[in-house]
């Protein structure tokens, strides 16, 4: 190729361009991979703040109660009861776990009719002296008394005892209804001095003086504990008898039998439940006589005459039930095992997502309304239940205990523990044993148990092109990007099924599953923006771990190059020629001709833009008779805002010499190339031929003709002398066509140097 001195300058300049761009192509390479280094971490660390990992898990559901319908007796449950045990027991019948709720009542009675020996005789304290006759006869308890009342006021007295035990401790017991009696009767003399009477004296005549209450008889009823430190009187009689005129001999009055007052009920069972209350199981009953005999100051003295009286029926009944203690409670409970010993034992967490429970209840008998708060409680690890089952809401047919379970989720961790409680919220009184009854339980338990998750690893590839190491690229406006990653497991395995997600500006897809990759291809155009674009790709499968990568696509405007058609950057021409312009406007990205844009040009001698006329993507000008001189031509173009153009400069050189510039050294390639077909030949005719000594050229001579069957010569046979001399002769030869060789060789490398720096 002819190289002009022009053409010589314009491309020494041209590839110091060419290095200076390359340069800054590297700078800026590196300056946006750090930007792009520093954006791909941030939106990462970004995108971690909301992303949950998912570890492999496994879910399990499992009924955590053995023998929940009791079929092997109460095997695996255990009872307690808190308060008192005496109000509740548990029990096990027909396959069905109990509470028993231990009511009672019973009655207790002392009837003496008559009173008999049973009773003990004792001194009343407070009126020691005891009448004339006191015991105890066939008819019961008797007294009779003669009294002159010269001496003042007289009080005998006299009691009898009997204590009495209860077969059962009262504390546990509450006294609900009570009666007690006693039928006295006595015979008396008229001569009893009582309010109104006239005459004081038997047989004399005379008004009577003052008195105070009058002669009487007192019976009464005692109740008291042991010690008699708590005493009540819950019976009593004072009748008015012996008033009246005494007349002559010994008139009497006689009361038949006769009941004693009592207190009321109510009364009763307070003084009763006191008394026992001192030791809960003993108290003692009281009968009582006392006489009152008043001296009348008369100055003489009457007779007071109490001739017979009797304490012939005495009763005591009452009745008891057992008391309920307030708070006092039972459970049937289970200890089950821990999850943690129920899973695998490479897990590395597990959590309860759901746990519900239920059972079957039933009970034998009306739960009294006096006890409105008992109810069946729920204990979980020794924590109670919300929900909770009001005893006065059962049946007497099973029946569940919530229609969808009770959920208790909350109150499992590891281990499952269970306890059913019958508590018994109030004080009250039970008649009768009433039993709750359980069966059917159930707990299912449902948990998560987590593992670590399959080692995974994620490779990107854009356009087909592995950007795993480096995840980014550029395209041009419209073109399709294909993203394919490769989620593989341990042994680089293929993982089907999993969701693998494509977000980013204005873009969220999810990548479809082929054979052995992920795959997605769109428009940069329609999905991405102008400009740097950072995506982030996750991929996720239960049990695998999850990958992120995150891609950076620049989408920039098309790459172009405006050319000559000629493919020069300059154009020589003889004075009074004109100047042709061919140019041509190349999509480098597409490789393809740019066809209806707009292109001008302007030179020295005239800075108007010119546009050219384009001929089927050839862009066609003449400058017509430019005058001799060095210019410059400057190509512009617009296409369009996809199309990214650099003004293109050509120089016009019109029959002018340029200073500086050097003459045409063409010619000299001319020789080189003789110089190194010359080498070429020389050194094939070594290799083939000279490198041989004499007598061997000749041997290979004398083969090639018999191979050809032409006649040969008689080849001469030296002497051993001449062919030492000859074959040292040889090998000088050789080596000078070596050095030879060396420097041929070196001229032509250097001259083919000078060629490619010149094209």
């Amino acid at each position: 190729m002819k190289l002009t001195i022009i053409e010589a300058i314009k491309l020494i300049n041209t590839k110091k361009k060419i290095g200076y761009l390359i340069l800054l192509f590297l700078i800026s390479a590196s300056t946006f991979q750090i930007f792009n280094m520093n954006m791909t971490k941030n939106f990462k660390d970004g995108n971690n703040l909301e992303q949950v990992h998912t570890s492999a898990q496994e879910s399990y559901k499992k009924q955590w109660i053995e023998n929940p319908n009791f079929t092997s007796g109460i095997d695996s449950w255990y009872n307690k009861t808190e308060g008192d045990n005496s109000d509740i027991k548990a029990t096990f019948n027909d396959g069905a776990a109990n509470y028993e709720v231990l009511g009672d009542i019973d009655t207790y009675s002392l009837v003496s009719d008559p009173p008999d020996t049973s009773w003990t005789e004792v001194d009343n304290p407070n009126f020691p002296n005891h009448p004339d006759t006191d015991e105890i006869r066939a008819g019961g308890l008797y007294v009779s008394h003669q009294w002159s009342d010269l001496t003042g006021i007289h009080q005998p007295s006299v009691h009898w005892d009997q204590n009495l035990t209860m077969p059962v401790d009262m504390t546990d017991y509450i006294i609900v209804s009570a009666n007690i009696s006693a039928v006295v009767n006595a015979t008396v003399g008229l001569d009893l001095d009582r309010l109104g009477d006239i005459e004081s004296r038997d047989n004399l005549q005379g008004s009577m003086d003052t008195i105070g209450v009058g002669d009487y008889i007192r019976f009464y009823i005692l109740i008291s504990d042991l010690a008699k430190n708590k005493v009540y009187e819950v019976g009593y009689l004072q009748p008015d008898l012996g008033g009246g005129e005494p007349g002559p001999g010994h008139p009497t009055e006689t009361m038949g039998n006769t009941y004693l007052l009592t207190v009321s009920e109510p009364e009763l069972i307070f003084f009763l439940t006191s008394v026992l209350s001192t030791d809960n199981s003993n108290f003692t009953v009281t009968l009582g006589i006392r006489l009152n005999i008043e001296d009348n100051n008369s100055g003489t003295y009457d007779q007071d005459t109490f001739d017979d009286i009797w304490i012939n029926y005495f009763n005591l009944t009452f009745a008891y039930e057992k008391k309920i203690n307030q708070q006092t409670s039972m459970s049937w409970n289970q200890d089950g095992d821990k999850i943690s010993e129920n899973i695998p034992i490479n897990y590395t967490s597990f959590e309860v997502t759901k746990t519900i429970l239920n059972f079957k209840y039933k009970i034998n008998d009306t739960w009294p309304s006096s006890s409105p708060n008992s109810e069946i409680r729920i204990f979980i690890n020794n924590y109670k239940h919300t929900e909770t089952i009001k005893l006065s809401t059962a049946t007497k047919n099973f029946e569940n205990a919530s229609s969808d379970g009770f959920d208790v989720t909350s109150l499992i961790s590891n281990d499952v523990n269970l306890s059913i409680q019958v508590f018994l919220a109030d004080e009250f009184e039970l008649n009768r044993t009433i039993a709750i009854s359980i069966d059917n339980i159930s707990l299912y338990v449902s948990y998560t148990v987590f593992f670590d998750d399959y080692q995974t690893n994620l490779q990107l590839f854009l356009n087909g092109e592995n950007k795993t190491l480096s995840p980014s690229t550029e395209l041009p406006i419209g073109r399709n990007l294909t993203i394919t990653v490769k989620y593989t497991n341990q042994t680089g395995g293929h993982i089907p099924g999993a969701m693998v997600q494509l977000t980013g500006q204005g873009i969220s897809e999810n990548l479809k599953d082929y054979a052995d990759n992920y795959s997605i291809t769109f428009n940069v155009t329609q999905e991405l923006s102008m400009g740097i674009n950072y995506l982030n790709i996750e991929a996720t499968k239960t049990n695998y771990q999850t990958e992120i990568i995150n891609p950076t696509i620049t989408v920039r405007k098309i790459n172009t190059e405006i050319i000559t058609v000629s493919g020069e950057s300059n154009i020589n021409i003889d004075e009074g020629e004109n100047a042709q312009l061919e140019i041509m406007l190349n999509d480098t990205d597409n490789d393809e001709l740019i066809k209806g844009a707009i292109v001008t040009y302007t030179w020295n001698l005239d800075p108007i833009p010119r546009v050219l006329t384009e001929n089927n993507g050839i862009y066609e000008g003449e400058i017509e008779d430019p005058p001799e001189g060095l210019y410059t031509i400057t190509i512009s173009v617009f296409a369009g805002e996809d199309y990214e153009f650099e003004d293109l400069e050509i120089t016009l050189n019109v029959g002018a010499y340029v200073p500086g510039t050097q003459p045409d050294l063409g010619w000299l390639i001319y020789i080189l190339i003789g110089a190194i077909l010359g080498l070429v030949l020389i050194f094939t005719l070594y290799q083939t031929h000279f490198k041989y000594p004499p007598m061997v050229r000749k041997i290979r001579k004398l083969k090639k003709k018999v191979r050809k069957t032409k006649k040969t010569k008689q080849i001469l046979v030296n002497t051993r002398e001449q062919l030492i001399k000859d074959n040292r002769e040889n090998r000088m030869k050789d080596l000078n066509l070596e050095n030879i060789q060396l420097e041929d060789g070196g001229k032509i490398e250097k001259i083919k140097s000078n060629i490619k720096e010149e094209n």
